[in-house]
């Protein structure tokens, strides 16, 4: 027995997303992210930005309750959203550390301690190797933070003599660099954590783009959605039929399950958003 698609839902309505550019994609997984998270991984979303709120409302006036119906009837109705303009910080992802976060660092009460001993070692030279005056200043904001989101932080402080060769900055400090991603856990996040892909990117391309609308990873995000939000639950065989119409052979749940599900929710994941945010310099 053939199963029918959401009424609501129609693979027509996403082909502009083949001739969008990368920063449209962003704002597209953004609002996906934020209602999967909500509904699939216990992440409050009922608290919508003002900016978010006012530009659906500028889109159509008749959308004026502020909960998750809106962002629901928005994705049923006009599943490409319109454009938005980011804060970017123009795509510099090393930067030199500028005065005024210098100035917190040093100001940073958790801090009052190590700068006593840097005081002591000055002075006596006499400090144990392990003594806080010897590490490494984010190691330490890291280890004495209070405040939980502190450790999210995604930029880090580095010392670099200019007179070493090129070859030898680049080699040390991809050394730096894969010892850091490893201590404070924060792995390269352009790339598939699957087995079956391993191999780390550089940058999305537009080939990326164009294989994200080929395996239809939006619409599978919004059939989810949307069936969280409306209460059906939404099963592998009509996810299929729904995402695979056009197509003939094997079980159709199956194949959305083999080839859609992992890399949708990979699309949306923390580490996916970051890096694309980073290329597009986008202030996240």
């Amino acid at each position: 027995m053939e199963m029918e698609s959401p009424h609501w839902f129609k693979l027509s309505n996403y082909e502009s997303l083949r001739n969008i550019p990368l920063h449209q994609w962003y704002r597209q997984l953004q609002v996906r992210k934020v209602l999967y998270d909500h509904f699939y991984n216990d992440r409050d979303a009922s608290h919508a930005s003002i900016d978010f709120w006012m530009e659906q409302i500028r889109f159509d006036p008749s959308f004026s309750s502020k909960d998750l119906s809106l962002w629901i009837e928005i994705i049923k109705r006009c599943p490409v959203l319109p454009d938005y303009d980011y804060d970017t910080n123009n795509g510099a992802t090393v930067t030199s550390l500028q005065a005024d976060s210098f100035y917190m660092l040093r100001n940073s009460n958790g801090l009052d301690k190590v700068w006593e001993e840097c005081d002591e070692k000055l002075d006596s030279l006499q400090l144990d190797d392990d003594s806080d005056a010897y590490k490494a200043i984010d190691e330490i904001i890291y280890d004495a933070c209070e405040n939980p989101h502190e450790r999210e932080q995604a930029f880090f402080h580095i010392m670099i003599d200019l007179y070493g060769t090129d070859e030898q900055l680049i080699n040390d400090f991809q050394y730096w660099l894969l010892k850091a991603r490893k201590k404070y856990n924060r792995p390269s996040p352009v790339g598939s954590h699957t087995k079956k892909s391993t191999k780390k990117k550089k940058s999305f391309s537009e080939k990326d783009m164009q294989t994200w609308v080929n395996k239809r990873l939006i619409q599978y995000l919004d059939l989810k959605i949307v069936s969280a939000f409306e209460k059906n639950n939404i099963g592998n065989e009509e996810l299929g039929e729904a995402l695979l119409s056009d197509f003939s052979g094997e079980s159709k749940g199956d194949r959305s399950r083999r080839t859609v599900k992992d890399r949708a929710v990979l699309l949306i994941s923390d580490e996916m958003m970051k890096a694309l945010a980073s290329q597009l310099g986008i202030v996240a």
